[in-house]
């Protein structure tokens, strides 16, 4: 394996698992900061040079991010679901409240 991307490829995956943790705590604030460092990871992992012998550890490595980003998006599209539900209650509680104080 190449040293220059060894340590990389492991960060990656591992940024990658800290962000489906944070999706799976509900804690999305905290992402984007993570995205950043993860985006700008796998630019330069994949600016390297890969050594042929490399290509299978490689491909796990990146099989493995793309299952983590199926997830991560999986939980995404429930949490926007979610907040969609909540706004529209949101917006119908309010109507009801300004239609009982336009009564009074």
């Amino acid at each position: 394996m190449n040293n220059r991307l060894q340590e990389p490829l492991q960060e990656l995956l591992d940024i990658s698992s800290k962000m489906l943790g944070m999706a799976e705590n509900s804690q999305w604030e905290l992402i984007p900061e993570y995205e950043k460092q993860r985006l700008a990871l796998a630019r330069s992992i994949f600016k390297t040079p890969l050594d042929i012998q490399d290509s299978p550890l490689v491909a796990s490595i990146i099989e493995q991010v793309l299952e983590i980003n199926r997830k991560f998006n999986d939980l995404a599209e429930q949490e926007k679901a979610d907040l969609s539900r909540n706004f529209q209650l949101f917006k119908k509680r309010s109507k009801i409240n300004n239609a009982y104080t336009d009564n009074q």
